[in-house]
């Protein structure tokens, strides 16, 4: 199924089509999206995510089509 993986560094905003199998959660999107490897920097049990502006935890089910979000911390 493909997803969206979107995220937001400063002011610049990106989103990433991925394919991931029918039983994946969110931490696997990201993990295929491949912006661990971009930003070396984040942890992911340490990322805030989301789905469609719901705030959700790495374990979440995705479904076709979902846009997962990785929100950055406030300044």
């Amino acid at each position: 199924m493909l997803v969206k993986v979107a995220y937001a560094i400063g002011q610049q905003q990106e989103e990433l089509l991925v394919e991931v199998s029918s039983r994946a959660n969110v931490a696997m999107a990201i993990r295929a999206s491949g912006l661990l490897d971009q930003f070396q920097q984040w942890r992911l049990p340490e990322l805030v995510v989301g789905v469609f502006g719901r705030k959700v935890s790495l374990d979440t089910l995705l479904a076709n089509g979902d846009r997962v979000e990785i929100y950055q911390p406030l300044q």
